[in-house]
């Protein structure tokens, strides 16, 4: 048999504040979504959507920024155009490969402890990065950073839905995803500026420690900070109730209602009633695996859960395939000369590549500023369409968003293949990168409601594991294809993302 878990609350609830609650005279009982209606939303909440959303930004500065640094890497790192595309995908590839254990740990051992020990580690990994001198090198560590930061880019979702009323879950997973674009700002100005920088110290015979390789620490520094305030929150409610810890999830939604209320009155009289599907039961680990899983091969939610999993690759086949070749295929655009459109640029640049040889003899690989305001432009669109697309949530249907945003991208996807201006061009190819993405955050949203609490991370991060293997499938074949099939290939991804809208039939109307 397994030890018992040790699941801690933080220091901060417990102690002088435990003692002064007052005790519960009446025996009233209250299931946990009645709880968080009576706290309502305030402090508490605000608080889990910032830190959620610092928590988003760095699992994107972390699969995206890669899209940046490679184009300025070239000359100390060459690779080919295939090569360029596993690179990309590499840390996708890691969340694949370690998606179905930090979904379980996060059942079983809490979604804050693991999220913080995935940052923590990504951190470590980040800087080793900084220093890989050779393709295979920086392959082998850009795939551990994905099984380092895959702790926190599922789990995350489940942890701020769980302190959410149902009504409210959505719209508040909606807000802090808005951190997803916000990264990509990040992720743009953070480049420009070290970038602009041109230094190389010698550390070794042809071995330089050059600007880009401090982007790689510079795309950290989110994970980081995430890391160290889930030193300050809890952990969430309905985990402890899943295990059986009904006293503790007790004494979180007492914080809660303090911090937003300013006092426990109205609250103090009631204790937890424990959900049907909680269990205290110590298990093997392998019966606690099976726990966790089978539950998700019954119908429906066998039926739920491989339609999440669709769509998820749908929106990821886009976001994270074709998006992260965006700031490549921009560089492309503004080193052009001509109005070209797209495909006719990415043949041209078959025969002209980016990393160029200067009359001197030194390698210059060539990032122009230009792109960089592409990214940011992809960055205020994305942020533009969250805002937006979460303040309509509050008044249309989710699975109605959902849709919505799949069919725009796919449009926005075909359309960019008929413009020869580079500025019309950045706004489609934003527009379907953006909302592609943010079908994502839709996808989670319903997923945490239609999933039960014991299994509900295992759900969200397995279907992250398929969102993440597209992305890494994806963008290693539009490497491979994108020169000789250039049109084939955006035609492609608009209609994955077509397929993604159709499969919502087969949801329920109501979660």
């Amino acid at each position: 048999m397994s030890p018992p878990l040790a699941v801690e609350v933080p220091k901060s609830y417990t102690g002088s504040e435990k003692a002064s609650y007052p005790k519960n005279e009446n025996n009233q009982t209250i299931k946990l979504d009645d709880a968080l209606e009576l706290i309502g939303f305030g402090r508490a909440q605000v608080e889990i959507v910032l830190l959620s959303g610092v928590t988003i930004m760095a699992t994107i500065c972390e699969t995206m920024g890669i899209s940046v640094i490679l184009p300025a890497s070239k000359c100390d790192i060459p690779i080919s155009t295939g090569n360029q595309g596993l690179l990309s995908g590499a840390t996708f590839l890691g969340i694949v490969l370690s998606s179905y254990v930090w979904g379980y740990l996060s059942d079983t051992q809490g979604r804050r402890k693991m999220m913080q020990y995935g940052l923590y580690a990504t951190g470590v990994i980040a800087v080793l990065s900084s220093f890989a001198n050779d393709f295979v090198s920086l392959l082998v560590l850009r795939l551990i950073a994905g099984v380092c930061i895959s702790a926190p880019s599922a789990t995350v979702f489940a942890y701020l839905g769980e302190f959410c009323t149902p009504a409210r879950r959505a719209q508040m997973i909606s807000y802090a995803s808005i951190a997803a674009m916000i990264a990509m700002g990040y992720i743009a100005l953070i480049g420009w500026w070290i970038l602009s920088y041109d230094y190389a110290l010698e550390l070794g015979e042809n071995y330089f420690y050059k600007p880009w390789r401090q982007l790689f620490i510079m795309y950290t520094i989110p994970g980081l900070i995430a890391a160290l305030t889930f030193r300050l929150v809890p952990e969430s409610p309905k985990f402890y109730i899943a295990i059986g810890k009904r006293q503790r999830a007790l004494e979180v939604l007492r914080h809660c209602y303090a911090k937003n209320r300013g006092s426990l009155l109205g609250f103090s009289e009631y204790h937890l009633d424990p959900e049907p599907e909680s269990s205290c039961q110590k298990v093997g680990l392998l019966s606690s695996l099976r726990q966790q899983t089978l539950p998700l091969l019954k119908w429906p939610l066998l039926l739920y859960f491989l339609v999440c999993c669709l769509q998820q690759i749908s929106a990821f086949a886009v976001y994270g395939g074709l998006g992260l070749w965006y700031p490549e295929l921009m560089n492309q655009v503004t080193s052009s000369t001509d109005n070209l459109s797209i495909c006719a640029v990415v043949e041209r640049a078959q025969a002209n590549k980016l990393a160029q040889i200067a009359p001197d003899g030194n390698c210059i690989a060539i990032v122009n500023e230009e792109t960089f305001i592409y990214i940011l432009i992809l960055a205020a669109f994305g942020t533009s369409f969250s805002v937006i697309i979460s303040f309509l949530l509050s008044i249309v249907n989710q699975k109605t968003m959902t849709v919505f945003s799949f069919l725009v991208a796919a449009g926005a996807g075909v359309g960019l293949l008929f413009t020869t201006d580079r500025y019309l061009m950045a706004v489609l190819f934003c527009s379907e990168v953006s909302l592609a993405g943010y079908t994502m955050v839709l996808v989670n949203g319903t997923a945490v409601s239609l999933f039960p609490t014991h299994i509900r991370a295992m759900a969200v991060s397995l279907s992250m594991m398929m969102a993440r293997l597209s992305s890494f499938t994806f963008s290693s074949l539009v490497g491979l294809i994108v020169q000789d099939y250039c049109e084939a290939t955006f035609y492609m991804f608009s209609g994955i993302l077509v397929v993604g809208a159709s499969l919502i039939v087969f949801l329920p109307k109501k979660n």
